[in-house]
């Protein structure tokens, strides 16, 4: 892989960060759906997989606006995880989506630093 295509760190921990925190969140979904039985715990989860994977794909194409877009997205994600962790619901669900609301912040924090400015091509 030629140096210029390669992902610089702070970028590739971001994409980990939004597409792992995603696909975790839809895994507590499926798990919730199968334990209680109710279609509409699958619902949220999917929409937001969609929208992080979206967010993704923007940033490995180099898409200038992803990154606004992108903290955008994470900011809703975060309330969302943080309504979970304070509303009911089982207890390992509200800790999962606690560790959840630390992994998008994280994520978002890193879609504005510099390499990741760098790499999209964006003015600092």
């Amino acid at each position: 892989m030629s140096r210029r295509f390669a992902l610089p760190i702070e970028t590739l921990v971001a994409l980990l960060l939004i597409v792992g925190g995603a696909l975790i969140f839809l895994a507590e979904g499926v798990v919730r759906w199968l334990v209680e039985g109710v279609s509409t715990d699958l619902t949220l989860p999917v929409v937001i997989t969609a929208f992080e994977t979206a967010v993704a794909a923007g940033v490995l194409a180099r898409v200038q606006a992803v990154r606004i877009i992108g903290v955008g997205v994470l900011a809703m994600v975060v309330l969302v995880h943080l309504l979970v962790t304070l509303g009911g619901g089982p207890w390992w669900a509200r800790m999962i989506s606690g560790m959840l609301v630390v992994v998008g912040c994280y994520a978002a924090v890193l879609l504005n630093t510099g390499p990741m400015r760098d790499y999209l091509g964006s003015p600092r």
